[in-house]
């Protein structure tokens, strides 16, 4: 085994043991829609999608969002969190300078984007929020919080990427009516639109 498959061993093995019960689903998924938008996606982008998140699965390190009054300002920390961690790690694998690096940026901005790889691991992880998390929030938050949260995600997807949402369906009616109020109320560019690959 390499030192990069070593690694994401740890990171999953990591993620195993958050107290968010879809944390494990959610970093394979996200790195399943980084695959979709980006088919040729390197080794630095595959370990940023499992390990964006990596911050929550470590409860003494975790970023406590009720410490923030913004939302916003609770996701950068937990982002820069994550990155920290992530960097940890992969110093401790013995991981190449140039890879740590990238890997930190993406992971660092992978809450906001900015740039056409940050970006493809912003649009991944909203996407995988609608397809695995979005029940599991519903389960603990109630329809007004998740409609909410969504509506913070959606936004998040750059331009034609949110056209993948219209291929998700829920059998829970009060989760695809989030759905089809978001692709119907907040999208001006229209869903129709093809998606975005990089």
């Amino acid at each position: 085994m390499n030192s990069l498959s070593r690694l994401k061993q740890e990171i999953r093995k990591i993620i195993a043991g958050s107290s968010v019960p879809e944390d494990p689903l959610h970093a394979e998924n996200t790195v399943q829609w980084v695959k979709k938008l980006k088919p040729d996606a390197d080794e630095a982008l595959i370990i940023a999608a499992l390990a964006h998140d990596i911050e929550r699965a470590i409860e003494d390190r975790k970023v406590k969002k009720s410490l923030f009054s913004d939302y916003d300002e609770f996701k950068e920390a937990h982002a820069l969190n994550s990155a920290r961690i992530i960097k940890e790690i992969m110093l401790s694998h013995g991981v190449e300078r140039q890879l740590i690096d990238e890997v930190y940026r993406l992971v660092r901005f992978h809450e906001r984007g900015g740039d056409p790889r940050t970006d493809i691991l912003k649009d991944a992880d909203a996407l995988s929020f609608f397809e695995v998390n979005m029940p599991f929030y519903y389960e603990r938050e109630g329809f007004e919080n998740t409609l909410e949260r969504c509506l913070w995600g959606f936004r998040r997807i750059s331009g034609n990427n949110r056209a993948y949402l219209k291929t998700l369906r829920f059998k829970d009616k009060d989760l695809q009516k989030i759905l089809e109020i978001l692709l119907r109320d907040h999208s001006p560019e229209s869903a129709e639109s093809l998606p975005i690959c990089y």
